[in-house]
């Protein structure tokens, strides 16, 4: 049922899913290659899958004439919008009143940024789109250590040396970082200091 497609979704493949099918639009010729039509086709296809929920899947939607939103899919129109002004499709601006500055985005910038993304990864689709922002003004004595974890305790009393083999290749160390914090000017302080990840570059602010 096309309810359980909703109920089931990955986001970060959505993200993907956009990001690769707008490159597509941009590399194919005539008009649909446009910048202008390539925003447009983008939000097309974020109110075609809303419009699909809403008629197929949301009774309450029948008497209405909005939009719904599926639960797993409440950050699609943020992110159909961050990949409209993604230095992929967004119009390149002066970044200042000089006949000598340089424009933002550049064609190199631009260029790069689409042959990354004809093939871009889900995880790295998503950060791209929704970049993680991490609050350091107050960090605990543990972030920034490398973690190792060890193996159950069950499977160091029972467990083969072979099955503890097993675990420990699969356990690989990660750096403790800090929580994130949702990537909106309402949960940043004048006071604070934040990290910003969108996958290219980390920004501290």
């Amino acid at each position: 049922k096309m309810i359980q497609v909703y109920n089931s979704v990955n986001f970060d493949v959505i993200a993907a899913y956009m990001t690769r099918q707008a490159v597509n639009d941009y590399a194919s010729h005539g008009e649909d290659g446009l910048l202008m039509n390539v925003r447009k086709r983008i939000a097309d296809r974020c109110f075609g899958i809303l419009a699909n929920y809403t008629t197929c899947c949301d009774t309450r939607a029948q008497s209405k004439s909005q939009l719904l939103i599926p639960e797993k899919m409440k950050l699609l129109p943020l992110v159909c919008m961050g990949l409209k002004k993604s230095r992929m499709f967004r119009q390149s601006l002066p970044t200042s009143s000089s006949r000598t500055c340089r424009p933002s985005p550049s064609a190199d910038e631009r260029a790069y940024h689409i042959i990354y993304s004809s093939n871009i990864s889900p995880s790295m689709a998503f950060l791209n789109l929704y970049p993680s922002l991490y609050d350091v003004t107050n960090l605990n004595e543990n972030i920034g250590e490398t973690v190792t974890l060890k193996p159950s305790s069950h499977l160091r009393s029972h467990g083969s040396e072979e099955d503890i083999k097993i675990q420990m290749a699969s356990i690989a160390p990660y750096i403790q970082l800090p929580f994130t914090i949702r990537s909106s000017i309402s949960t940043v302080n004048d006071g604070g200091i934040y990290l910003l990840d969108d996958g290219f570059t980390y920004s501290l602010f």
